[in-house]
């Protein structure tokens, strides 16, 4: 494997310093990314792209590598980061919503953000988004983490597949409190339109069906990257999906 970092640029949040960097990897532009140090954001990625692809929705496709392939990505002991490919073409540029809806400093209120995403996405664009999220207890879907893929001559553009999602399947729970059901079975935060999930999908719920699958298919699709985590993490995340699905998506 021929492995070429191009840019790094880390990432600064209430978790700590998420380190990430584009490569280029056998000819290809590749995002790799690691996870903070509480985290698990690089497994997390990978299932919930999985799920999303499986659901029939427009994902960005991750994968799992070994992290010392990597050794300019902080991993804090982590085996694996998480890899992408570049989701734009040449001539091409993403937009976040909020790069793209924000024509002055004025703040904008988030009924404005919600308006602006119904007018400007497809239906079944938001439907996907907000659905997946819920599914997979997605608590960062903040204004610069989806939006637009613009044609840099024409202007023209059309939704971003869905990405950023370490977030998710309970990525941020300490391993001391997974045993704590109650608070995994509430751990419900949502961005960016309701506080929480159970408030937000209620947005968009009416819009599409979703794929006819079971909880069995999402947790063999999932196997592998549940396998190289604790059991006690791996448990914790399957009784948490399952909640989950059977709550938003009618999935059992």
């Amino acid at each position: 494997m021929s492995i070429k970092l191009i840019n790094k640029t880390d990432t600064r949040s209430s978790r700590g310093i998420l380190s990430k960097a584009w490569y280029k990897i056998d000819g290809n532009v590749v995002l790799v990314k690691g996870c903070t140090q509480r985290g698990y954001e690089s497994y997390s990625e990978v299932m919930v792209s999985r799920i999303g692809r499986l659901l029939g929705f427009s994902c960005v496709e991750y994968w799992l590598e070994e992290a010392n392939l990597f050794p300019d990505i902080s991993n804090y002991g982590k085996k694996h980061v998480s890899l992408c490919r570049d989701f734009l073409n040449d001539g091409e540029l993403f937009l976040s919503i909020y790069r793209r809806g924000v024509k002055s400093e004025e703040k904008k209120s988030i009924d404005f953000w919600l308006d602006y995403a119904r007018n400007t996405f497809p239906k079944e664009y938001l439907f996907q988004l907000l659905m997946l999220d819920a599914i997979v207890g997605n608590t960062d879907r903040h204004l610069n983490n989806f939006g637009y893929v613009v044609d840099i001559k024409t202007s023209e553009y059309r939704a971003a597949p869905i990405f950023d999602t370490g977030a998710s399947l309970l990525a941020w729970v300490d391993s001391a409190d997974l045993d704590s059901k109650s608070k995994m079975f509430v751990y419900d935060k949502s961005k960016p339109f309701r506080s929480k999930h159970s408030k937000q999908i209620k947005l968009v719920e009416e819009a599409i069906k979703l794929e006819h699958i079971s909880f069995e298919q999402i947790i063999y699709e999932i196997s592998d990257v549940l396998q190289l985590l604790s059991w006690k993490r791996a448990q914790a995340i399957t009784d948490y999906l399952k909640w989950r699905c059977n709550k938003y998506g009618n999935i059992t």
